[in-house]
């Protein structure tokens, strides 16, 4: 399996555009919330590896139930983002352990910020991301058809997953991993 990535600029409407900051401002919040308790806990545990790794951190989903608003955005991407966290924070973590890396490189993941570059990422569940080369637009979980321009068309795509950025000067794109499923033309011999 052979993945592509299609990098597209869209076009939101006022409300697409509210919701898609809403849903950078509550991935930033969850990052930055879970990053917190993370430097937290690695205070107050990093004398004792064993409850430091088998320590059970809040979830987006216990998050969710103490701020409210967090419900008003895609949950997948807000999982992402939980993910993303725990990747950077075992890269963190295994860089403690490696004598070759720099101590100038071994500092925890840092905070997101508001004014920086933001984005998020939700994956294909159910087909709930698709794309329309014909009418110009791709669909995303509580946005809804956002329009895009461009002249490609490719045809026979499976969509894993779909990253919207908003970048400093307020421009939105949209960055599509998919697969190629289009039927095999060239069918090899095996039999020789």
């Amino acid at each position: 399996m052979k993945l592509k990535a299609l990098k597209l600029r869209i076009y939101p409407n006022v409300q697409q555009t509210i919701q898609l900051n809403k849903t950078f401002g509550c991935s930033r919040f969850i990052y930055n919330t879970m990053l917190s308790d993370r430097k937290d806990i690695y205070a107050k545990l990093k004398s004792k590896p064993r409850e430091l790794y088998e320590y059970k951190y809040r979830t987006e989903k216990q998050l969710k139930e103490e701020f409210e608003f967090l419900k008003e955005v895609d949950s997948i991407a807000l999982q992402q983002t939980r993910m993303n966290l725990g990747v950077a924070y075992q890269n963190f973590l295994r860089k403690l352990k490696d004598p070759k890396i720099p101590s100038s490189e071994k500092g925890f993941p840092k905070f997101k910020k508001k004014n920086a570059k933001n984005s998020f990422r939700t994956i294909q569940v159910g087909g709930n991301l698709k794309i329309d080369f014909d009418h110009r637009k791709i669909k995303a979980p509580k946005l809804g058809w956002i329009s895009f321009h461009d002249d490609r068309k490719i045809e026979n795509i499976k969509i894993h997953n779909m990253t919207f950025s908003r970048t400093p000067s307020l421009k939105y794109y949209v960055s599509i991993l998919y697969e190629d499923v289009s039927p095999n033309k060239e069918k090899v011999d095996i039999s020789r």
